[in-house]
């Protein structure tokens, strides 16, 4: 059988949510320069300070910006939009300012929510599988937060169910989550498949519990090293899973 007949084989398809679905990452980092800008600009207003000082301090923030994202903006634990938070992220940039904190915080979690969209394929994959198949989704991170940002880009419409592992008290990759799916979706593990874009948390798990696994690579040039994790299939896009219909549905436009 071919991948495309794999998967039509298979009748519960579960999808990680954040960089497999969605651009995550690319909606922080844009959330992340918003933020710092907004925090450097109200302090610089509040703080007096000569035009040196101001332009000594936007170049030490493009320098900040310039580096990867600071992993707690990246976590899935909510922190990211704590006013505490920000102040410490702001405090080696000399800036000791709670309302400029507040700003910072308040501009990344409204500007993050703005720029969360789902990735190119994912609706058209989505309209595919949900004509033979039970769709759901396994989100980490706070369940308030994740059913805003699933209403505001209409994913939550047409999915079989959606499981928070917060509220199962469940986390990747322990393979008891992946059998916990099993048991509330009533299938066989060899009905289901689990695509996720990390490997080291994603794949391990669901393999253990005897899934099909998929990996969307998180991007064109991603490779696995050695000692990674072996997914069943990989992808740059859900698409290449259905070849032939895809073609077709071409076609018929």
């Amino acid at each position: 059988m071919d991948i495309e007949d794999i998967i039509q084989s298979k009748k519960v398809l579960i999808f990680d949510l954040d960089n497999t679905l969605c651009n995550h990452d690319e909606s922080v980092e844009l959330a992340r320069r918003e933020g710092y800008f907004h925090g450097e600009r109200l302090a610089a207003l509040s703080g007096g300070g000569t035009l040196e000082d101001r332009n000594a301090l936007r170049e030490h923030v493009k320098r900040v910006l310039n580096a990867p994202p600071e992993p707690i903006l990246s976590d899935q634990t909510g922190k990211a939009s704590s006013p505490e938070t920000w102040m410490e992220l702001l405090k080696p940039l000399g800036i000791d300012n709670r309302m400029a904190a507040v700003r910072a915080a308040t501009t990344y979690e409204r500007r993050r929510m703005e720029e969360l969209k789902p990735l190119p394929e994912t609706r058209k994959f989505l309209e595919i599988v949900r004509r033979s198949q039970r769709i759901y989704f396994l989100i980490e991170g706070p369940p308030s937060y994740q059913r805003q940002a699933l209403r505001r880009m209409r994913m939550d419409e047409g999915v079989t169910g959606i499981f928070y592992e917060e509220e199962l008290g469940l986390h990747r990759p322990d393979p008891e989550l992946f059998r916990k799916l099993l048991e509330l979706t009533k299938a066989r593990p060899d009905e289901a498949v689990f695509a996720g874009d990390d490997l080291q948390r994603d794949i391990p798990g669901a393999k253990a519990a005897g899934m099909f696994t998929i990996w969307r690579k998180p991007s064109k040039d991603a490779t696995r090293s050695p000692s990674d994790p072996v997914p069943d299939f990989e992808v740059n896009s859900f698409l290449e899973l259905f070849p032939r219909l895809e073609r077709r549905m071409g076609g018929e436009r």
